[in-house]
């Protein structure tokens, strides 16, 4: 899907082929520290819809990565317990006959992100499930990407 180096380029690029295909709201990505016992995010960005559909400066929307960052309510809190708890994908109904959509990045089955889609009117759909795997594997080989950078730095002999 991208060739970026940057996890929130990448979410841009993955809200944009979204916004091509598909009806929903609004995407948040989510990012864990390494410590499983806390289920909260050391990192949150949300992209509504309505955002991609105005005119905007995409280059000073990167710049700033501020614009990005999310509020996180208590239902998203639900969404990120329960993702540890089944580490795997899931969808559940919302009003007006949406759906919200959750996936987990994982990495030697240790969560380090998620994703969500509030307001997805087809959870099932081929091309949703492609996009969102394509996605997946993009945020796997970033994180990766980090740790080949980290260890080339603190390791003498990388």
């Amino acid at each position: 899907m991208s060739q970026c180096l940057d996890r929130v380029e990448a979410f841009l690029v993955f809200a944009e082929a979204l916004k091509s295909e598909f009806d929903f709201d609004s995407v948040k990505l989510v990012f864990f520290d390494d410590d499983k016992s806390l289920h909260s995010p050391s990192q949150a960005y949300e992209i509504r819809r309505q955002t991609l559909e105005t005119a905007w400066n995409r280059a000073a929307f990167l710049q700033d990565k501020k614009n990005w960052e999310a509020v996180l309510f208590p239902s998203d809190q639900k969404i990120f317990d329960r993702l540890f708890r089944q580490e795997r994908f899931f969808y559940e109904a919302q009003d007006k006959g949406s759906f919200c959509l959750a996936h987990p990045f994982l990495i030697d089955k240790k969560i380090f992100g998620g994703l969500i889609l509030y307001g997805i009117q087809t959870p099932q759909d081929p091309l949703l499930s492609i996009l969102v795997e394509s996605f997946n594997s993009d945020m796997e080989r970033l994180r990766l990407y980090d740790q080949v950078v980290t260890l080339a730095i603190t390791d003498g002999l990388t």
